[in-house]
């Protein structure tokens, strides 16, 4: 006749180190991405990664708020999880944009056949991945494991979110910003074409030295 509850209990002052910690670690994670991909790609590159998974992490934490979901360290480890998944596909498909670079393709064009060329496999993964988190949803709903649940439910939410990030924004955002590049080099004049312009302009007589010459 004894129920058996969790003793577990969030105070303010842990509250507020458990929410510095999970900012620690998600910035470092964070920073770490966005120095991996830019070695290994550009620097643009990982930029535009790290602004996917921003997007992927902030999803993650409305769906917490709009279900009312309990916030604990179970959330982070998600949080970090969905970071480390979502990039892997991103760079699955900047990898497949590399491969493809030729001197006149458009960075449209590249964007477009990238994913084209990934979207079956970015699909399969992640659908395979989020049946298997929501089996385990269900049988920790079941059973009554609450830790296991809050760490399932954002993890769904965050899947949805990095394919979403991955095929859709990742690859618009760097053909957007690789187009603006590209448009303003070919608008700068060369600096050869420059100098010798001035050297023209400087060479050429002056009005003063045509009438005298005349």
């Amino acid at each position: 006749g004894v129920n058996v509850t969790s003793g577990d209990r969030t105070t303010a002052t842990v509250s507020t180190e458990l929410i510095v910690t999970a900012v620690c670690g998600i910035l470092m994670s964070l920073a770490l991405m966005l120095v991996y991909v830019a070695v290994r790609f550009e620097i643009m590159s990982g930029v535009v990664a790290l602004m996917c998974l921003v997007h992927d992490a902030i999803m993650m934490f409305l769906f917490m708020c709009i279900f009312h979901i309990e916030l604990a360290s179970t959330f982070v480890a998600a949080v970090i999880t969905i970071l480390g998944y979502s990039i892997n596909n991103t760079i699955i498909i900047f990898d497949m944009i590399r491969s493809k670079t030729e001197p006149n393709s458009s960075p449209l064009e590249l964007a477009n056949t990238s994913v084209r060329d990934t979207l079956i496999r970015s699909i399969n993964t992640t659908a395979t991945t989020f049946v298997t988190v929501a089996m385990i949803a269900v049988m920790s709903a079941i059973f009554g494991v609450g830790d296991l649940l809050t760490f399932c439910l954002p993890l769904m939410a965050g899947l949805i979110a990095g394919m979403f990030s991955s095929v859709l924004l990742a690859p618009t955002i760097w053909a957007v910003w690789k187009q603006r590049q590209l448009n303003k080099a070919a608008a700068a004049p060369a600096p050869r074409t420059m100098a010798l312009a001035t050297a023209a302009a400087s060479a050429a007589p002056t009005d003063g030295a045509l009438e005298s010459f005349f």
